[in-house]
């Protein structure tokens, strides 16, 4: 994707319920040009298939493209600046906020210039080594320079197991993936890994919109 005047595919990829994604989407976003692919093997996947399913659908890939997962709710302005961002040439992950008891998960280090990316770690339970990391939201922004060697690593990780996220080529040949962060700041930006983590975001957001 570009930004908003220049993107040039959209993809989304379904797994678990399938069939009624499917159905929302071409009820509700008929117009709006959105492709969609099923991952036929997500019952053994965390999300590195799914992501490969997706790109391997894109038009141009070798062009960049943005992974964006699906648990996450932004406002309107901060969609906006991605989309906007999505025309740099150089991959960057976007984060907000920073590694802490209540913030685990994906998370990535810059270095001295304060942008540049010098390490990316998936810590799902609190280690104070990892405080002030930033930590990603859940979108991902691939470069043109990045494409061939995102597309090699991903693909050889699968080989070896689905059960693991995308971003574990980006752990673990950081050298061949050169990134940098695009930090939101005080932004709206929310995630959530349950019913009731979802619902009390739905709700925090609505009430941010409404103002």
């Amino acid at each position: 994707v570009g930004s908003e005047m220049c993107i040039r595919d959209r993809i989304i990829v379904t797994g678990y319920a399938g069939d009624k994604v499917e159905r929302h989407v071409e009820q509700n976003y008929a117009e709006a040009g959105i492709r969609i692919v099923r991952n036929e093997g997500y019952l053994n996947d965390v999300n590195i298939l799914s992501v490969e399913t997706g790109v391997n659908s894109l038009n141009e890939p070798h062009l960049g493209y943005s992974i964006i997962e699906t648990d996450l709710l932004l406002a309107p302005a901060t969609w906006q600046r991605i989309l906007d961002d999505g025309d740099i040439q150089y991959s960057f992950w976007v984060t907000r906020g920073h590694y802490s008891a209540d913030l685990t998960g994906g998370i990535v280090h810059v270095g001295a210039d304060g942008s540049k990316i010098d390490a990316i770690s998936y810590v799902p339970e609190f280690d104070p080594y990892y405080n002030g990391w930033n930590k990603m939201v859940g979108i991902l922004s691939v470069g043109p320079g990045e494409v061939r060697a995102d597309q090699h690593w991903r693909r050889e990780a699968i080989l070896e197991t689905c059960a693991q996220y995308y971003m574990m080529p980006w752990i673990n040949h950081a050298d061949a993936l050169p990134c940098q962060i695009m930090d939101l700041g005080d932004a709206l930006a929310m995630s959530f890994n349950t019913i009731d983590d979802y619902r009390g975001a739905s709700e925090l957001f609505l009430m941010h919109i409404r103002q």
